[in-house]
């Protein structure tokens, strides 16, 4: 009894590894393993039968499964020099591009490709080249200004040149490009939309600039308006001080104020007149028959 048992868990753990560790590819495809939470490369294999040690512990990784034949369209927008900032598509070359390529799963460079497939395969990664290659042979074109009637010309020598370079750039990284060509008409601006470009980005450069004086004149003024008020209420929390410190500089100051038109003061006994006695603000009542002169 005890055999059969064991025979049965261990049919059961063969029939686990291979459901699990054996990954099945199509002719013409291959597959990507990846870690399911951080999307880690784990290995590439080929098509055939491949046993994956990882995929036994299917709730931690995940297999992507991919065709080597693959065909992509691209919109290349390279924005002229200098109207970058304005990121529209009026001040831009346009160029769309088909590219049909095959991918080669024992020279492959993970690192150097993106595995999304809402993105499509490689598509990130093969956009940002092509952008690198033209960017650099259209600079030409773009300084000291832009020369659209030279770029007409020699469009056809720069869509080759891109084609060579991102082919030996592809190679290295396991993508071969088998296609490369047009998906329509380039679209290059008219000198008139340049022109009107350049004037835009200078009065908005001219708007930012006058913009930047007037928030530094408006930070200094708050500053200096700072100034002031601390040293206002350092003043009054002197004259606080002082006054507490001498509780008859009020009387004094108060008594000078009166000027030279005033003849005669009736004080108290201790020369304080009366309606400035401390007696008076705690509700003392006047004596009977009492003059004031001061009110």
């Amino acid at each position: 009894m005890l055999k059969k048992i064991l025979a049965l868990i261990i049919l059961v753990l063969l029939g686990y590894t291979a459901y699990n560790g054996l990954v099945i590819i199509d002719k013409g495809g291959f597959a990507v393993i990846q870690d399911r939470e951080s999307d880690k490369l784990i290995r590439i294999v080929g098509e055939g039968y491949s046993f994956v040690p990882e995929s036994l512990l299917f709730w931690r990784v995940k297999v992507e499964r991919f065709y080597r034949k693959n065909i992509d369209t691209f919109r290349i927008n390279i924005p002229i020099t200098p109207l970058e900032d304005l990121a529209s598509p009026l001040y831009a070359v346009s160029i769309p591009i088909n590219v049909v390529y095959e991918i080669d799963p024992a020279h492959l460079m993970a690192d150097a490709v993106s595995f999304n497939r809402k993105a499509g395969l490689f598509h990130v990664s093969l956009k940002k080249l092509l952008e690198e290659c033209f960017s650099k042979d259209l600079a030409v074109f773009f300084t000291p200004r832009y020369d659209r009637n030279r770029l007409e010309k020699e469009s056809s020598r720069i869509i080759d040149a891109v084609h060579g370079r991102l082919k030996e750039k592809c190679s290295m990284m396991g993508i071969v490009l088998t296609r490369f060509e047009l998906a329509g008409a380039v679209f290059l601006p008219d000198v008139k939309t340049y022109q009107d470009g350049i004037r835009y980005l200078d009065e908005l450069r001219s708007l930012e600039k006058n913009n930047k004086k007037e928030l530094l004149i408006l930070e200094g003024n708050l500053k200096k308006e700072e100034i002031v008020n601390r040293k206002n209420i350092e003043k009054l929390k002197e004259i606080s001080a002082l006054v507490k410190a001498n509780p008859l500089l009020l009387r004094y100051m108060y008594i000078e104020k009166l000027g030279g038109n005033v003849k005669l003061i009736i004080t108290d006994k201790d020369g304080v007149p009366f309606h400035l006695d401390e007696s008076s603000s705690t509700g003392k009542a006047k004596k009977k028959n009492e003059i004031d002169n001061l009110r």
